[in-house]
């Protein structure tokens, strides 16, 4: 016997959820609100659980291995984690750099792909603020 009735999916696809400048599961992260907060006026990389072909910005994400208060700071163009040119990526870098410096978060010595910083105090410091 067969069914006459017009075929319907069993479920429904759901839009992938993003968030500007970070992972969805991080965007509640205080050290993250924080450094997103001091990158205030920049854009920011639209995020979910890929980078969009056609998203530019920042994007952070909680870098607590080392620290506890530490995060990671990259920019992503067209897509890319990797600037087009060296001199892009310094250019990127500086940029972010001193924003941070001005706020009293201390740059980590890392790769020049990256910026990692280093938030004035600990991580409960910045957890007692929500």
């Amino acid at each position: 016997m067969t069914s006459t009735a017009p075929h319907t999916p069993a479920t429904a696809v759901q839009a992938e959820e993003t968030v500007l400048g970070s992972l969805p599961h991080e965007a509640a992260h205080p050290l993250v609100r924080a450094a997103l907060a001091i990158l205030n006026g920049l854009p920011r990389a639209r995020i979910g659980r890929t980078i969009a072909a056609d998203t530019t910005g920042w994007y952070v994400r909680p870098d607590t291995l080392a620290s506890p208060a530490q995060v990671t700071v990259r920019h992503v163009h067209r897509g890319s984690l990797r600037p087009a040119s060296a001199a892009a990526r310094c250019a990127y870098r500086a940029v972010a750099a001193e924003r941070f410096a001005r706020a009293g978060w201390r740059a980590l010595d890392v790769p020049p792909t990256v910026l990692v910083v280093e938030a004035p105090g600990t991580l409960a410091d910045w957890l007692d603020q929500d």
